[in-house]
């Protein structure tokens, strides 16, 4: 009877396409049974690896597993049952990091995700120094200049706010997430002291 060992590897920031080309190259160089789930751009690889022992087994799965981390990189963020979240909210953690939200909607967002994990209020500051503060929330605002120079372009105005709200929050990162409008996917940005990047997500995303 064989034995059977099953990891789960967890992973963000990869193109379908690139996952499938990782997951078909491993195929062809003999990995165990691969099977890959993904949800809102998340995805879930599952190494199943069989053996006459357990022993067998468990180093036939640990190899493979050790192989596709490599080759996912940093996109690689847990094992089993390590949530996107509780990934996010460890590095802020580890680097003594700060993170807000721009506006009432990236909060709850945020708030949900995080809400309940240990610590988080020390990384998230649950809108307290931004957009539940009255006296910060009116000043949340993308710069006269930016808007003039940049009109009408809404990655722009939500890279404004984001810079806005990390400097009256004295934060390290503050981040916006914009639903789709007419001629606009819906995109999520991040704003830190040196920049801002923002992410399109699918257009079939309209609330989070």
């Amino acid at each position: 009877m064989l034995q059977i060992q099953m990891r789960i590897l967890r992973v963000f920031g990869l193109s379908k396409a690139e996952m499938n080309s990782i997951i078909e190259n491993a195929q062809t160089e003999g990995s165990p049974s691969l099977r890959l789930q993904e949800r809102d751009g998340e995805y879930l690889v599952c190494v199943q690896a069989s053996a006459p022992t357990q022993a067998m087994a468990d180093e036939y799965c640990e190899k493979w597993v050790q192989k596709l981390r490599t080759r996912f990189g940093d996109a690689c963020y847990g094992f089993e049952d390590t949530t996107l979240a509780q990934a996010a909210l460890d590095a802020l953690l580890k680097k003594r990091r700060l993170l807000v939200a721009a506006d009432e909607a990236t909060g709850r967002l945020l708030g949900n995700a995080l809400r309940g994990l240990q610590h988080s209020e020390a990384a998230f500051d649950f809108g307290n120094q931004t957009y539940l503060n009255p006296a910060n929330a009116r000043r949340i605002a993308a710069p006269e200049a930016l808007l003039k120079k940049f009109p009408g372009d809404m990655v722009q105005a939500a890279a404004g706010r984001a810079q806005s709200a990390l400097l009256l929050a004295n934060a390290d990162y503050a981040a916006v997430y914009m639903p789709a409008t007419v001629g606009q996917a819906p995109f999520v940005l991040l704003c830190s002291r040196i920049g801002a990047a923002a992410c399109a997500l699918s257009p079939e995303i309209s609330d989070m």
